[in-house]
């Protein structure tokens, strides 16, 4: 299920008594889209994409989802500040997490419930994103890369973790001055990459 390029879309009232998606959810280049109010019924999804949708805030709306069976991904969304709505689908990810591109995103700590990703994280090009607070998973079965976030100033965030099956990467996080919030036992089976 997709809604993408539509420019005057202001609203998605019409979607109220959408419970189940089976496979990819994806509201795309949505330029008009003041906000997610009409989702509230949607509990359940394969994967998640909210992307291009500048001038929402929050996602507030998606409060009712309560499980997500693939990725979830929230890119390039110029105005949104912060991820609250997403708060109530669960514990694991079974798949990508990206949160990239998103200009204004000064908050990840609706993902505080979340403590299993099964494949990749990216944190990424968020530009204003100045710590990581309330993102504590216990494990990330791939890829952990926090990269090209310019207000990342310290690594709060990630006191949970206790094992990466892939690479972790910090690199170009240009005020980033300490990453003491891995200063614990973490097993990482793949590549240790820093770059400042």
């Amino acid at each position: 299920f997709s809604i993408g390029w539509a420019n005057r879309l202001k609203n998605v009232n019409a979607l109220s008594n959408l419970t189940s998606v089976s496979g990819l959810f994806m509201l795309n280049s949505c330029d008009s889209l003041v906000n997610l109010n009409g989702l509230q019924n949607l509990n359940h999804i394969g994967s998640l994409a909210i992307s291009g949708c500048n001038i929402i805030e929050n996602l507030i709306g998606l409060n009712g989802l309560v499980s997500i069976a693939g990725d979830l991904r929230i890119e390039y969304n110029h105005r949104l500040k912060t991820l609250n709505g997403l708060g109530n689908f669960g514990t694991i990810i079974p798949g990508d997490l990206r949160i990239t591109w998103n200009d204004s995103l000064i908050n990840i700590s609706a993902l505080n419930q979340v403590t299993n990703i099964t494949q990749d994280v990216f944190i990424e090009h968020n530009s204003v994103l100045p710590t990581l607070a309330g993102f504590n998973p216990i494990g990330i079965n791939g890829n952990l890369s926090i990269a090209f976030n310019n207000n990342l100033t310290a690594f709060i965030g990630l006191q949970s973790l206790s094992y990466i099956n892939g690479d972790l990467s910090i690199n170009h996080n240009s005020l980033l001055s300490n990453i003491n919030s891995l200063n614990h036992s973490v097993s990482l089976s793949g590549n240790l990459n820093v770059h400042d």
